[in-house]
């Protein structure tokens, strides 16, 4: 391993899914599982635990599903009288808090998110909960959902999207400035410098997109407004047709059923979006014309101002499997987005599992790829032992593995590298421990 790999990945997502005699039904519900993979001179340290958010707390101390989740429908708690928990669904506090999705650095702290307003602060050395923050509390505005992708600037700023559902819904763009840009800042923390910087109405008030990420570039805010939407009038009541919402149920996953539908096909596809519209354009010009990296991507002008995009697919091998509950993730792949060539490294067996990879940059890095990828890979049960390799990001050749005296450790969405925390191994094995 080289020897300026220093620091600590993080991995986020749902690890358990039964609490007493109640189970989740969904993926997206299960309490969320903090992994932490710290690295240190040459060597690797592994620690996990569940994250003690309110609804983990409330959960564990009824011993059964009392709190509200994405799929699965909540068993009531028989401690609270039936006027509590009606008013529940209309007091902002009782809002998701199982911060199962990612993690962000703001300044001096590391947050666990979900898409809800609510995020957790951890302890990154420990893994311990330090404080639960309401992101509203700083913006004073309703919001519904918050995106669990930030961006950042060069200064450390951090953008985010949310959004606020009801007869105008709309879409809301936020800052975290960095504290040194905040005037008397230095005692702020973390999230509690987030200001509104501006608010969309949606294009169809009572449907509002979904969104899981958005783009930024260094003038623009990119939201792209999807065909799946939010039917308001129909959700205050009941859905009837959950269509793809339900693909990701534990018993489709198991039993193999999402592997058969077409529309959770993995591809990697490239669009060019034109932000400089010539005046002189007309009405079926391909305003990517005279651009040279544009390949068969193309962006057709309409007779109402509107943009035609055709995309370009960049790498045949991405679409080749359908993840299933045994996830075939073959391997990771490095694409070329200019001319569609890629490198490939493969798992040693089907019944392994390739985690999101993440590209740590070696320090005074001169080109984007100099560095290496880090990529866990996680087990079926029974079936080997889950470890994590150490690729160089250039070739994609393995340079080092470690492997995780586990039977088992949950896949998760999300990873998140967090530079240098100990300068020696002792520190490291106290910790770990």
């Amino acid at each position: 391993m080289p020897t300026w790999l220093n620091g600590a990945l993080l991995r986020n997502g749902p690890g358990m899914f039964k609490i007493g005699d109640t189970s989740y039904r969904h993926w997206f519900d299960g309490m969320a599982y903090i992994q932490r993979y710290h690295f240190v001179n040459g060597k690797m340290f592994y620690s996990a635990r569940y994250l003690e958010s309110d609804d983990y707390n409330e959960n564990m101390r009824a011993q059964r599903i009392i709190c509200t989740s994405f799929g699965t429908k909540t068993f009531p708690d028989p401690c609270k009288s039936i006027f509590f928990r009606m008013a529940s669904y209309f007091l902002p506090n009782d809002t998701l808090d199982n911060c199962n999705v990612a993690f962000v650095t703001a300044s001096d702290g590391v947050y666990a998110l979900t898409e809800s307003p609510l995020l957790i602060r951890i302890d990154v050395d420990t893994l311990e909960r330090q404080e639960r923050l309401d992101i509203r509390d700083y913006m004073n505005i309703s919001l519904h959902s918050y995106s669990a992708h930030f961006h950042s600037d060069s200064d450390g700023n951090l953008y985010n999207i949310g959004s606020a559902f009801g007869r105008t819904s709309k879409y809301v763009l936020a800052v975290t400035k960095h504290p040194r840009f905040v005037k008397d800042g230095a005692h702020l923390r973390g999230m509690k410098t987030a200001e509104l910087l501006a608010e969309i109405p949606a294009s169809k008030l009572w449907s509002p997109s979904y969104y899981h990420s958005f783009g930024i570039t260094e003038n623009y805010f990119i939201l792209f407004e999807s065909p799946l939407r939010l039917n308001l009038k129909k959700m205050i009541f009941r859905i009837e047709n959950p269509g793809n919402l339900d693909a990701l149920l534990l018993e489709h996953m198991r039993t193999g059923t999402f592997r058969s539908n077409p529309n959770f096909e993995p591809y990697l596809h490239r669009m060019i979006i034109p932000l400089d519209v010539r005046s002189d354009s007309k009405p079926g010009d391909n305003l990517l014309e005279s651009c040279d990296f544009a390949g068969e991507c193309k962006a057709i002008l309409k007779d109402d101002g509107s943009i035609h995009c055709t995309n370009r697919r960049l790498c045949e091998i991405c679409s080749n499997r359908v993840p299933t509950l045994l996830l075939r993730f073959e391997h990771v792949v490095k694409v070329d987005v200019k001319d569609g060539t890629y490198k490939v490294w493969n798992k040693d067996s089907e019944l392994q599992i390739c985690a999101e990879p993440i590209l740590v940059n070696k320090p005074g890095y001169t080109v984007e790829d100099e560095g290496v990828l880090i990529v866990p890979v996680v087990t079926i049960p029974n079936a080997h032992t889950p470890y994590v390799v150490i690729l160089d990001a250039q070739t994609m050749d393995q340079l080092c593995r470690f492997l995780i005296p586990q039977p088992r450790i949950p896949l998760g969405f999300h990873s998140h590298f967090v530079p240098k925390l100990q300068d020696s191994v002792d520190e490291a094995v106290e910790n770990s421990n």
